[in-house]
């Protein structure tokens, strides 16, 4: 089975509709989905169906993380920058080819695509590992275990391996909001094209499909890089330790200037905003949001929402550390900061 979504336009903004479960990725391209989730849940609809309906006749909201069912998919991974996407193309370029070097297989066999926002998106097939077939409630924890194994761990955004639903992703050749299109890429392209003619390809109309190839046997490398990342979970799960860079309020790879620019993106946005936008129910809770997604639920964005907040005489501290709480940055009312900014240009 697998999920997934449309958007919709709401007065000036995009807002993300419900998560819709297909039968298979066949559907829930024909339903013409905004996104669908990158694995397979191995269970069916109505089996889904059921299991929703038991927790609304017992009076208990259903949530992602109460949905126990295998996983089944290739490797993904993302990879993200809003201030120097240009940076990361190259750092993502020499990391796939040391990973090329070390393990021998072609590059042909890597799976790339431009978001057509901030950064970049891989798949590798899950044969090349040995997991064909594979299926395990785990399988995004091993994953997120798997990015440091391959050399990806310092430039790879950890959030996107979320267990109960899985995760969303972009379709292919759909329009963002800002009117670029997720669009596929070929190594050549990542080592030889700028991110600004990438711009260019995902803001025109053409449309291609880039030749790939397919592993016959597993490589003993990446193999042997599956059973290291299991070893490691073991060890982690055994110590009660979460995964290291789960530890930071940012991804690993964020140097120090970086966060710094954008601690200063956020305080110009914040302080663009007028104080009326504090009033608004909804735009306090989307700048909120925006800031729980950029600082991962720490004390540092809660300062700031805080700071921001108290300039409206509906301020209430009690009410804003409850909705803080009830934040997900993973899950369905995932908001980046790209519409913080969004709202500090719409303020002038």
């Amino acid at each position: 089975m697998r999920f997934g979504q449309h958007w919709y336009r709401h007065k000036d903004e995009w807002r993300p509709g419900p998560w819709l479960p297909f039968p298979n990725l066949d559907q829930a391209s024909d339903a013409e989905c905004d996104f669908v989730s990158v694995l397979e849940l191995c269970t069916t609809v109505d089996a889904y169906r059921t299991w929703q309906q038991h927790h609304r006749d017992h009076g208990r909201k259903p949530s992602e993380q109460s949905l126990s069912v295998p996983f089944r998919g290739p490797f993904y991974a993302d990879f993200d920058s809003e201030d120097q996407p240009e940076i990361l193309r190259m750092a993502l370029h020499r990391a796939l080819d040391r990973l090329r070097q070390r393990s021998g297989i072609d590059p042909r066999a890597f799976r790339l695509w431009f978001s057509g926002g901030k950064g970049f998106h891989l798949i590798i097939p899950a044969n090349w590992f040995g997991l064909e077939g594979f299926q395990h409630r785990k399988l995004p924890t091993l994953y997120r275990y798997l990015t440091k194994e391959l050399g990806l761990g310092e430039i790879c955004d950890p959030a996107v391996y979320s267990e109960g639903r899985g995760r969303l992703w972009r379709v292919s050749w759909k329009r963002r909001p800002n009117g670029m299109r997720k669009i596929p890429i070929t190594w050549q392209d990542l080592a030889q094209s700028t991110v600004t003619d990438m711009c260019q390809w995902s803001a025109g109309n053409v449309t291609w499909v880039p030749k790939h190839i397919h592993a016959n046997e597993p490589n003993p490398y990446l193999c042997h890089a599956v059973k290291r990342a299991w070893d490691q979970w073991r060890q982690d799960r055994n110590k009660n330790l979460r995964p290291h860079f789960n530890r930071n309020p940012k991804p690993l790879g964020w140097t120090t200037e970086r966060r710094q620019h954008q601690d200063r993106l956020i305080s110009e946005a914040l302080q663009s905003l007028p104080s009326t936008y504090a009033d608004d129910y909804q735009t306090w809770l989307t700048v909120g949001m925006a800031l729980h997604q950029a600082y991962r639920g720490s004390d540092e964005g809660l300062k700031l929402w805080r700071e921001w907040s108290v300039q409206s005489p509906k301020f209430d501290a009690r009410a804003l550390a409850r909705k803080w709480r009830s934040f997900n940055s993973n899950g369905r009312d995932r908001v980046t900061l790209g519409t913080l900014f969004y709202l500090a240009r719409k303020a002038g």
